[in-house]
């Protein structure tokens, strides 16, 4: 994948979903900071899942706080911290043990376990569906597991750095790799 994929599918992307505009709601409504001990943190947690295709039922919403308050009081200070780049390879190693405790709630599938896990800490897990899913193990790029997943876009995040921090004469357009993500929502 070169930058060029990268920011022309996050364009179209962006202009083809109301994905940003949920998740900037679901920041808004947290005050930038997801924090499950908090109840009313939890609420907007439960509208943006299902505003991004969780299917959440909505006769089972108080099951849904009072589960995920559980875990996240139970596992919440075991969730690393930092960026996905500099994710060392012991909590790398962890992540499929967080992910399992929260797949273990009842109701909770891999879509919603790794959406949530997203909503948490946003630079370190990636959110994932079934259609990426599906096509990286079609693929042969990952086993099936979410650690493997995390790993897979830990090595496209650090293929991308290198790109993006690599001096090359003819081009002055550089940047920093904190600036990846402003850098290619706009082509």
């Amino acid at each position: 994948m070169t930058l060029l994929d990268l920011a022309f599918c996050s364009y179209i992307y962006d202009k083809m979903s109301n994905q940003d505009r949920d998740y900037n709601e679901l920041l808004k409504d947290t005050s930038r900071f997801l924090d499950l001990k908090n109840a009313r943190h939890r609420e907007p947690l439960f509208k943006w899942l299902n505003d991004w295709g969780c299917r959440l039922n909505n006769k089972k919403r108080e099951h849904f706080l009072e589960k995920i308050a559980e875990w996240f009081g139970k596992h919440g200070d075991s969730l690393p911290s930092g960026t996905l780049p500099d994710l060392c390879d012991e909590k790398l190693d962890s992540v499929n043990e967080i992910y399992s405790t929260l797949l273990k709630v009842k109701g909770f599938g891999h879509t919603t376990v790794s959406k949530i896990l997203f909503a948490i800490r946003p630079e370190i897990f990636p959110p994932w569906d079934g259609k990426i899913r599906e096509s990286l193990w079609e693929s042969g790029f990952i086993d099936g597991t979410y650690r493997n997943f995390v790993l897979y876009v830990k090595k496209m995040l650090l293929h991308s750095t290198l790109k993006c921090n690599t001096k090359v004469s003819d081009f002055e357009g550089c940047f920093e790799t904190q600036a990846l993500p402003g850098s290619v929502i706009k082509p």
